[in-house]
């Protein structure tokens, strides 16, 4: 259940704001990215891909392949998984997860500059409530890293290219079974504690 919540995090977190489209990304861009839970010693190297408010991660989910499709403005969620053969669009219900993201990003407060994988951003403290982050934003948008008091570096971009990205990557495919995240998983968790 961490790497989905990681996976899930890589796509909110790069959707900053992800409701207010005055702080989507601008741009259509794939990201190598790597996303880190110290307290449960995991990490995810993750493919992200942002094209007109759709985010697509690309990991591995307890030794499998496995994708998370994100509507940012529409805060839902999907994981594609082949389970035994068995293709799965599993909608992942986010109880206003991402909304809260864009809560937090909204009121932001710049701290400084940086440079993360070759591209120059802007750092951002973030906080809603007692949780706060310190964000890398390049000037159109796309979140370079996350970094937290208590887990220090929890996002990073390690390679970045724009470009075009292909709508049809950011569909469910054609032959997956829908279903829900069962209720007793819970919803996939955003915030930090």
């Amino acid at each position: 259940m961490k790497m989905i919540s990681a996976m899930m995090a890589a796509a909110a977190l790069t959707g900053a704001a992800a409701a207010d489209e005055a702080f989507l990304p601008r741009t259509d861009y794939e990201a190598e990215a790597v996303v880190s839970d110290t307290r449960a010693n995991t990490r995810l190297d993750a493919t992200l891909r942002h094209h007109r408010g759709l985010f697509r991660v690309e990991g591995s989910y307890q030794g499998q392949p496995a994708v998370f499709l994100v509507d940012a403005p529409r805060d839902t969620s999907t994981l594609l998984m082949d389970v035994s053969g068995m293709r799965i669009a599993m909608d992942v219900p986010t109880n206003g997860a991402l909304d809260r993201v864009t809560r937090a990003s909204s009121a932001r407060e710049r701290l400084g500059e940086d440079m993360v994988a070759g591209e120059a951003c802007t750092v951002y403290r973030v906080a809603e409530g007692a949780e706060r982050a310190d964000v890398c934003m390049t000037g159109d948008n796309i979140v370079l890293s996350v970094d937290t008091p208590v887990e220090g570096r929890v996002f990073e971009v390690i390679r970045l290219r724009r470009g075009a990205q292909d709508a049809n990557l950011f569909r469910v495919p054609a032959g997956y079974q829908r279903t829900r995240l069962p209720q007793s998983l819970g919803t996939i968790p955003l915030q930090r504690r």
